[in-house]
């Protein structure tokens, strides 16, 4: 693991102020856990891997070109008109604030885990919020001032996770508290099945992949106009899976990024809640 990365991701934390595949996700219900994260073989450097996702538009999920790769997004172009409409009415239209935030991409990361008791399942990834991110860096970040590498498969730390209810819901659930164990482990007892272990670690890209920009527009089309006669239905499987755990100037607004917008309003990344779904 190169410490380098985790501190960069927490560097970047602080600047943010803050189908198929199930299989290969795991959701920790209500209680005490113990969880191991795991090297990500596809990038031995940095095992959590930051997603960004567009939620709830025209009914799917997707990943924000944008945001993963700098590419067109018309979901963010969406955003983008919302807004300027937003300015155009004085701030009045507080409906085209709602859709403008409900347009913005949110930001999800994914961690590589066992989880104890059930390492027979393998390696899955575990959702989580940017808060709970923010929380499993500075874990990581302490040990490796005390010259312990969390996620070394020999001799790492397990991380023990408490699940509790979210604002009260019973079917909605979060991170209560993270700590490291004080015990280095193994990442499995059979240590000659190690290296087997890790790799077989699941390709996050092969989970969580994007879909075309047509489907986009389609889906933004739905979301703003539900009432439409168009046929709208797809039924492509590729893409985000719809269950996995679920955020003036007098410069003219065409002369303005996408970006620029955003972060005019202190909304350039995620207005997420802490949830772990």
């Amino acid at each position: 693991m190169d410490l380098s990365k985790i501190r960069s991701a927490l560097n970047n934390m602080a600047e943010q102020g803050g189908g198929g595949g199930q299989s290969q996700l795991v959701k920790l219900p209500k209680g005490n856990h113990n969880v191991r994260i795991t090297p990500y073989k596809h990038d031995t450097d940095m095992p959590l891997r930051e997603l960004w996702f567009h939620y709830g538009i025209g009914g799917q999920n997707f990943l924000c070109p944008k945001k993963m790769d700098d590419a067109s997004c018309p979901i963010c172009e969406g955003a983008s008109e919302a807004w300027r409409a937003y300015e155009e009415s004085n701030k009045e239209n507080d409906a085209l604030k709602e859709i403008f935030k409900s347009l913005m991409p949110k930001q999800r990361i994914y961690v590589p885990i066992l989880l104890r008791g059930e390492e027979d399942q393998g390696i899955r990834f575990w959702g989580v919020a940017p808060k709970t991110y923010e929380d499993i860096l500075n874990q990581i970040v302490a040990a490796a001032e005390e010259d312990v590498d969390v996620t070394d498969a020999h001799s790492g730390l397990d991380l023990k996770v408490t699940i509790d209810n979210w604002k009260g819901m019973n079917n909605r659930f979060m991170v209560k508290s993270l700590s490291t164990a004080l015990k280095p482990s193994p990442l499995v007892k059979d240590k000659a099945k190690i290296d087997e272990v890790v790799d077989s670690c699941p390709d996050i890209n092969e989970i969580f992949k994007p879909k075309k920009t047509s489907d986009m527009e389609t889906a933004l089309e739905k979301f703003l106009n539900p009432n439409s006669q168009s046929d709208t239905n797809n039924d492509s499987d590729v893409g985000t899976v719809k269950t996995f755990d679920t955020d003036t100037s007098e410069e003219t607004p065409d002369t303005k990024s996408v970006d620029d917008q955003f972060a005019e309003i202190g909304l350039g990344d995620s207005e997420t809640e802490d949830e772990e779904e």
